[in-house]
Formats: C-alpha cells, sequence, structure tokens
C-alpha cells in the first residue's frame, strides 16, 4: 500500500502523497475481518460455525456497523471501532481460557490469538491520542491528551562531545521532563532528542526541534499516546506463544522417538521369544 506513490511515478507520470486518511481506508476493513477471525477462529471450524449463534450474530453485525461507519463517518471512529472490536474480542478469548480451559497446544493458540488482539487495541488506542507542534517560551502552557505542560526554562550548555539545547517541562505540576537538541562535531545537523514519560494511561513524547533566533522560544512537538503498552504486552504473549509452540514440538518429537525406540525394543524381544 504505502508503495502506491511509487508505482503511479513511474508507470503513470503522476507525483503522489499519501497522508493518514489513506492508510486507515485500506487497512481498517482489513483488521476488522482480522479481529473477526481471531475472535472465532478457535471456537470451532467453520464449516460448523453457522450464523445461528446468538453471540456470532451480533459480533457479525457489529462488526459490520463498525466498519461502515469508521468507512463513511468521521476519522475519530475508526479508532474507537477498531479499539471496541479489539476489546470483545479479548473479552471473548479470556471468557474460553477461563471457562474451556483448553489442552496445551490449544492454549498456545488461544495466547497468540490475545496477543494479536491486544496488539491491534493498542494501535487503535494510539490512535486515539492528540498532537501539538508549536513554538512556546518559558511560562507559556499547552494542554495536550489530558496532560498539562509548562516550559520551565530553556537552557544551553556544551560538553565534551556536544552543545546542546536543554527544554525543562513540568508534566501535570509533579513530573519533569527535558527533551534536547544535540549538535555533534561531526555531523552537520543537529539531532533531536525527545523524552518519554511512560504509564499505564499511555506514552507521553515532548521533542524539540529548534531555537529560535530570539534564544528563547523553542519550537516543540508533543504527542499522546494512549493505551500503546498494550502493543508491547501483545508482542510478549506472541513470543511466549511462540516458545511454548517449540518446546511442546520438540517434546512430542522426543516422546514419539521414545514410543518408536520402545516399540522396536518390544518387537525384538518378541522375535527372540519366537525363535526359542
Amino acid at each position: 500500500m504505502s508503495a502506491y506513490p511509487a508505482y503511479a511515478n513511474v508507470f503513470l507520470g503522476r507525483l503522489l502523497t499519501v497522508d493518514s486518511r489513506f492508510f486507515l481506508s485500506m487497512t481498517y476493513p482489513l483488521a476488522v475481518l482480522l479481529v473477526f477471525g481471531l475472535s472465532f477462529g478457535l471456537k470451532t471450524r467453520w464449516s460448523r460455525l453457522g450464523l445461528d449463534n446468538p453471540g456470532v450474530r451480533l459480533f457479525v453485525g457489529v462488526a459490520a456497523l463498525v466498519a461502515l461507519l469508521g468507512l463513511v463517518g468521521p476519522g475519530g471512529l475508526v479508532p474507537v471501532g477498531l479499539l471496541s472490536l479489539a476489546v470483545g474480542a479479548a473479552v471473548l478469548l479470556i471468557r474460553d481460557l477461563v471457562t474451556v480451559r483448553p489442552r496445551r497446544r490449544l492454549m498456545v493458540a488461544y495466547l497468540a490469538h490475545l496477543g494479536f488482539v491486544l496488539v491491534l487495541a493498542g494501535a487503535a488506542g494510539s490512535a486515539l491520542g492528540e498532537d501539538f507542534t508549536g513554538a512556546l517560551a518559558p511560562g507559556d502552557q499547552i494542554e495536550v491528551g489530558g496532560h498539562t505542560l509548562r516550559l520551565e526554562e530553556v537552557i544551553t550548555g556544551e560538553t565534551e562531545r556536544f552543545l546542546f539545547v536543554r527544554s525543562t517541562f513540568t508534566v501535570d505540576g509533579e513530573d519533569t521532563m527535558a527533551p534536547e537538541i544535540r549538535a555533534y562535531e561531526r555531523q552537520p545537523l543537529p539531532i533531536s532528542e525527545p523524552a518519554l514519560r511512560s504509564s499505564l494511561a499511555g506514552d507521553l513524547i515532548v521533542a524539540t526541534s529548534r531555537l529560535n533566533e530570539d534564544g528563547v522560544t523553542v519550537n516543540i512537538s508533543v504527542f499522546s499516546r494512549p493505551l500503546v503498552w498494550l502493543v508491547w504486552l501483545g508482542a510478549v504473549l506472541i513470543t511466549l506463544a511462540g516458545m511454548l509452540a517449540l518446546v511442546a514440538r520438540t517434546g512430542g518429537a522426543a516422546e514419539r522417538r521414545r514410543q518408536a525406540t520402545a516399540g522396536l525394543q518390544s518387537a525384538g524381544t518378541t522375535s527372540g521369544s519366537s525363535a526359542r
């Protein structure tokens, strides 16, 4: 999908640029189908799933409605709808884990599916975040994603390796974040060193890009990304499922070898007894 502008330039001679709306419109229907598959893929075979199950019919209807609203409605409905479906899928998977108590191999599949659902939930949640870009002077205050940031001071300095411009922010009157702009001797352009604040509510990223000519104001960018930690939790579950699958496969192969060896030994003993 991201290669479409390159194809258009080569084959059609047109210069195109795409923004987030292009990726949302292309990936959102696929994400809805993926969440549906992750929810019910382990329930039973598709040939026996059927739409006579009220829960399945309700989920299908909600998924179709959310997909339609996400495509034709405001952009904010897209992450909200996907997050809602992902939460519903996670609830179904966790319910089955508790009530059905599947065998080890099926447990691995449940963990992998739940991990993918959490990744989708984290991606949808982070899309609900807010951004801010602008110039601030010491004493200025902004609100982004439910957080209040106040620029306390802007200082310049030098170390043995680089020159820096450090901007100190107070977040919600408690925490402190201090992003920097660094200029190294052997690099032609300065480098932005953002500050990150992580919590269960999400990530807050503050970056400075330029100290203006007045020597007081700085250009900053602030990004609020809720629930992004779900992406990491989902990745951990997927990795754990993969490791358990490898262990189960190795253990199964070893067990089959032991059974085959025992069978050969038993056959050899029987043949020896018959010969005598």
